[in-house]
């Protein structure tokens, strides 16, 4: 009886490891156009916040929003649990935000500033500790910088992660919405994110 012949094994397919998801359809570089629509988007909102002066001298808003983008971006893209790469997020951008403030404090080292930054730390503690009012306006600048951090940050991951358009926008439409009413013209910077926001749109639809 004639053998039947030997059928080959399909040779494997080389995985690309547990680390980085699959590319996007569209490849990289289309994928990178992408993102350039978004950081317009949260750049703008950025230099609207940095425009209302909240607190002087201000942390670098717009390095701090690309930063949290950037972050959203590389998590998002990483084949592990969202309940432990989101925090991590979350706790990359509490390092940033501390480096930004204490950055803008007095002091010739950046031990001398660590230094002044607890000092007033301690201090705001006290005060609102016992029911009194500081004016320090440091506890003011990490509440910024750090919901600077937080509205890049869920963006990119939104947009990312589920491919919502409505978690990209919505962050920075409520962050630039507030801050509008603290602008002597919020006619530029609501223009430009209106327009900022229909690329994105157009892009990821």
């Amino acid at each position: 009886m004639a053998s039947l012949p030997h059928q080959a094994k399909p040779a494997p397919v080389p995985s690309r490891g547990p680390v980085l998801a699959a590319r996007p359809k569209e490849g990289w570089g289309s994928d990178a156009l992408t993102f350039v629509f978004l950081l317009f988007l949260l750049e703008t909102v950025a230099w609207s916040v940095m425009s209302a002066s909240w607190v002087k001298p201000a942390p670098w808003l717009p390095l701090v929003v690309l930063l949290a983008a950037l972050a959203g971006l590389l998590l998002a893209k990483l084949r592990a649990p969202g309940l432990l790469l989101f925090p991590a997020g979350l706790a990359l951008g509490c390092l940033v935000v501390l480096w930004q403030v204490i950055a803008t404090l007095p002091g010739e080292t950046w031990g001398r500033q660590l230094e002044e930054f607890w000092t007033r730390l301690n201090l705001w503690l006290e005060v609102v500790g016992t029911g009194g009012v500081s004016n320090d306006p440091l506890a003011l600048a990490l509440l910024l910088t750090f919901f600077t951090w937080l509205v890049g940050y869920v963006s990119a991951w939104c947009l990312y992660r589920s491919l919502s358009l409505w978690g990209a926008t919505l962050p920075g439409a409520l962050a630039i919405t507030t801050n509008l009413n603290y602008l002597p013209d919020y006619g530029p910077p609501l223009y430009l994110f209106l327009l900022a926001a229909l690329l994105l749109g157009m892009r990821v639809h």
